[in-house]
């Protein structure tokens, strides 16, 4: 959300989920460094400024700056014409940014971007959480570069069942691993020392390429700069994310090691890590761009991208990403990014650079399996529990935590805790706390439980809550205590025999002895994420693109916090998605990032829907779950991978069509047939908002099931294609009839192909929105109901705008204001639709318009009105004497309550005076897609507009 210059606004977004709640237009997980700014230069030769000799657009750039006496230092200068050819530059006077805009040699400036760490996800939470590194305490004890020791599992166990879900396993077993491509990851660095990821850096290295753009001490923020080294190692514990990340690709354990047989989706690959962030902070979007830059020079076939910031709108340039995603693709390298962790926050909310148009965009599914190991309590009862490594084998006294009756009393608090250690005395290691899970996540108990003291959790769900993510195994990151010498044992268990036990009012004990290891079938396994985001953008872009195992996934983790870790994320999916990428690369060295993307979409599998048994909607999932055997082993080929098909009016105007390709030497016949997945509003509540707020199933922070759906007819449903020939499939797709804008519909599912050929099954996913997007009400239309003041609880989110003055009263047709004191102008306007523009515009009184909706009796005239001498300035199509304000980039329902005290600003939006006069308020938006510059926006048939009543401003104000 851009704003202008005018303060006083108060801006309400109708979201909620349980305690999780926002009161902002949209969020985003970065913030704009001052006086800084990454600027796009012609590549070509210009013209000196004598006028003499050619110079670069660097030597043009900064002769020109000098000439203007902009004083600057430069962060980066970047020489890649067909990626961004420019330079980072921070300025003195920030007032500068708008005479270099002017330059002839710069193409574009954006303001550089500081995007916060990555986060793991928390797979059981409620609602938006993560794994914050506050929960993770530094430590210097330096481990030998050797796995590091625990109790390790016993028996033959296959860890890697991500592999299993994917068919990964199938081409290893055929010597597919990822030889000969060149993957890039661009994250917090590597623990390298790690056994599994070859203990050294260089060529001939598991890590074998890759640089340090930052140093430790580096956090994104202004003031702090990168000190870059060619060394990409990270052995701060808060560095973990990089080396978890890594470690899904390449890692290779020995038979003797902990985990033995862990073995990462490409080993062959030739790996290498670029270092974005230090060790604590995030890290600036020009640091970034250098990241993609370089390791693109460095000959990379795939770049993982674990990083993102919230963006809403994807056809709005934030940063550079977009022109270097496209360059780099076009080049031949592709880009592979995550979605993002905010699905249980609310749809529309994907991730950039994931966003850039060819960019992948990945979403995460839980793994199917996880491990556990038994113990035996003091009533003969074998229990399974699971957990990063098996507890030490002894008899632990088991204590009850938050045993109240309230789910706030389930050990959610320092206070369960601490009681907990005043019951007990003597060694508390010899204790092992028992925890009801469901109300806060694990992490929180975690942390609680080592400041009290404790060194053992087990947790159990709690069997009145129906979120299915607090039924399975969880096991949190590994929690350092005191100097980190030791690790919190926490385990998990699916069963309430413990709790019968605890609360028997016998000394109940734990005792655990030989593991008996075995990777447990997961509740949720092979299910969307609940915390994987939700697309499309706001401008209807199909994003997230596909999805890959990301829910408790196992691998490397630095050294002095353990050297391994459970943890969820579509940071963990989307490494596991570039690893897919470089076996099918490696099979297919020919093929381009586009290509390649439509193989691994066109064969990915539909999931089903978290907690029920039908197909989740494709906002969610993309194409579903990766199947990198068929993806490397189908001889047809099926595109595109995805069909955005957009609002009902341009699919009206446009016929979807798909292609098949038979590779074979020999007819192929394909059936085609349509399979639906469920659809999802923003509102699934419709207009009994605000009361039951948001998308969200009101028992807990998950998607809502949404049971309408398009049709679909083929001209034939078999089709046979001659051997090493292609033919265009038209597709007749019905969108659902008599959906309600206000709630915005999303419909999808898939066009699934079907070939003679041995059992090969495509699946084409589309998504479109569910009613004519251009014609639906922008603004609010609905009567006030039983009072029209503004600050009375019965005005609703839908009601139309309101023009008030400061007792709250509507104005219904005049007023005459003095803008002095408290006698200011209100407006109050809710916005139902994405929208590109929202204005607030001054204007005459006698304008002659014709407004979409009036905010006064027509019927009612009034003579003798003060004209005003103040100029037109003609702004998207209409004359306005200045601008109130504005906003780009508006999400529904965006509702602002304004008091307007007389501040104007020009087209350039400069203050400018106000003259006493007659006037009205504009209020007016324009859809999605539009730029200031556009045709389109300065069209007035094109904005939605209403027109408020007579403000008689009864005085000059003067700009301030």
């Amino acid at each position: 959300m851009l704003l202008s210059p005018v303060a006083g606004l108060i801006a309400l977004a109708s979201l909620a989920c349980a305690a999780n709640s926002t009161s902002s237009s949209f969020s985003t997980r970065s913030s704009t460094l001052t006086n800084t700014y990454i600027v796009s230069l012609l590549a070509g030769a210009s013209k000196s400024l004598q006028g003499r000799s050619p110079d670069s657009g660097h030597q043009a750039f900064h002769k020109r700056a000098t000439a203007a006496s902009i004083k600057y230092s430069v962060n980066y200068q970047y020489d890649a014409p067909d990626l961004l050819y420019g330079l980072s530059i921070k300025l003195e006077n920030d007032a500068d940014a708008a005479a270099i805009r002017n330059m002839p040699e710069v193409q574009g400036v954006w303001p550089v971007r500081s995007i916060a760490r990555p986060q793991a996800a928390i797979p059981d939470a409620h609602g938006p959480q993560a794994e914050h590194i506050a929960a993770i305490q530094p430590t210097n004890r330096l481990l030998k570069r050797s796995d590091p020791q625990h109790l390790k599992p016993d028996g033959n166990v296959n860890h890697n069942t991500p592999h299993t879900m994917t068919g990964v396993d199938r081409l290893h077993s055929l010597g597919i691993k990822g030889k000969g491509v060149k993957v890039a990851v661009l994250d917090t660095g590597v623990d390298y020392r790690h056994v599994a990821l070859g203990g050294c850096f260089g060529p001939g290295c598991k890590v074998s390429f890759g640089y340090d753009l930052v140093g430790d001490a580096y956090n994104g923020t202004y003031g702090s700069y990168p000190m870059p080294d060619s060394d990409p190692l990270a052995t701060c514990v808060t560095g973990f994310h990089g080396t978890h990340t890594f470690g899904i690709i390449a890692m290779e354990e020995s038979v003797e090691s902990t985990f033995s047989g862990m073995i990462g989706v490409a080993p062959e690959a030739t790996v290498g890590m670029y270092r974005v962030f230090g060790c604590t902070g995030g890290a600036s979007d020009d640091v970034l761009v250098a990241a993609m830059i370089r390791a693109a020079d460095d000959g990379a076939d795939v770049i993982s991208m674990s990083i993102g910031e919230v963006v809403p709108y994807a056809n709005i340039s934030w940063s550079p990403f977009e022109q270097v995603v496209t360059g780099l693709t076009t080049r031949g390298v592709a880009v592979i990014a995550a979605a993002g962790n905010d699905g249980a926050y609310r749809p529309f909310n994907t991730e950039t650079p994931g966003l850039a148009n060819d960019a992948l965009s990945v979403a995460s599914v839980e793994n199917v399996g996880f491990q556990t190991f038994e113990m035996l309590d003091s009533l003969g009862k074998t229990i399974r529990y699971g957990s990063l490594y098996p507890f030490a084998k002894g008899t632990l006294t088991a204590i009850l935590v938050g045993s109240g009756t309230l789910a706030s009393e389930y050990g959610c608090t320092t206070a369960d805790h601490a009681a907990a250690a005043a019951k007990v005395t003597g060694d508390l290691s010899k204790y092992v706390l028992i925890v009801r899970r469901g109300y806060c996540p694990v992490t929180t108990i975690q942390a609680y439980a080592a400041a009290a003291g404790f060194d053992n959790v087990i947790t159990f769900p709690d069997d009145t809550d129906p979120n299915v993510f607090i039924q399975g195994y969880i096991s949190p990151a590994p929690y350092l205590v005191g100097n980190g010498s030791a690790i919190v044992n926490f385990g998990s268990t699916t069963s309430h025999i413990i709790l019968d036990g605890v609360t028997s009012g016998k000394n109940y004990t734990l005792k655990f002895g030989t593991p008996n290891t075995h990777i447990s079938d997961q509740i949720w396994g092979g299910q969307m994420s609940n915390f994987s985001s939700i697309g499309p953008t706001w401008d209807w872009k199909f994003k997230p693109q596909m999805a890959a195992p990301g829910g408790n996934i196992l691998s490397t983790y630095p050294l002095d916090a353990g050297g391994w870790a459970i943890l969820s994320g579509t940071s963990m999916a989307t490494p596991y998605l570039a690893g897919v990428y470089a076996l099918v690369k490696s099979q297919n060295s020919t093929l381009g990032p586009k290509e390649i993307f439509n193989v691994m979409q066109s064969t990915s599998k539909p999931m089903i829907m978290p907690g029920r048994g039908d197909i989740s909607t494709v906002a969610h999932q993309g194409a579903g779950l990766v199947s990198a055997y068929d993806a490397v082993t189908y001889t047809s080929r099926v595109s595109p991978g995805q069909l955005a098909l957009g609002p009902i009016e341009e699919l009206v105007s446009e016929q979807p069509e798909i292609t098949i390709t038979n590779r074979a030497d020999w007819p192929v016949t394909y059936r085609l047939t349509h399979t639906i997945a469920n659809g999802m509003k923003y509102y699934p509540h419709g207009e009994e908002l605000p009361g039951n707020e948001g998308w969200l199933n009101l028992l807990f922070c998950r998607l809502e099931a949404s049971l309408f759906a398009a049709s679909m007819s083929f001209e034939q449903s078999y089709i046979t294609i001659p051997a090493g020939q292609s033919q265009q499939v038209p597709l007749a797709i019905t969108p659902p009839q008599g959906l309600s804008p206000e709630e915005i519909p999303i419909y999808s599912g898939f066009v699934t192909v079907s070939s003679s050929l041995g059992g090969e099954q495509f699946s084409i996913p589309y998504m479109g929105v569910g009613y004519n997007y251009t014609a639906a009400a922008s603004f609010g239309h609905n009567t006030p109901g039983p009072s029209t003041n503004v600050n009375d609880n019965y005005r609703d989110i839908f009601s139309a705008p309101t023009v008030y003055y400061s007792g709250g009263e509507e104005v219904q047709n005049y007023r005459r204001f003095t803008l002095e004191s408290n006698d200011f102008v209100g407006v109050v306007s809710t916005f139902l639709q994405p929208t590109s523009w929202m204005r607030y515009d001054l204007v005459r009184a006698d304008i002659e318009l014709t407004p979409t909706w009036y905010g006064f009796d027509q019927n009612v005239t009034y003579t003798n009105l003060t004209k005003t001498a103040s100029p037109d300035h003609m702004v998207g199509g209409i004359p306005i004497i200045g601008n109130i304000l504005y906003y780009q980039m508006n999400i529904p329902t965006f509702q602002v309550y304004y008091g307007w005290s007389g501040l104007l600003y020009d087209e350039n939006y400069y203050q400018i005076g106000l003259l006493k006069g007659s006037y009205r308020i504009l209020i007016r938006s324009i859809f999605t897609g539009v730029n200031v510059n556009d045709t389109v926006y300065n069209d007035v048939t094109n904005w939605q507009t209403f027109l408020g009543p007579i403000v008689e401003i009864t005085r000059d104000v003067p700009a301030v």
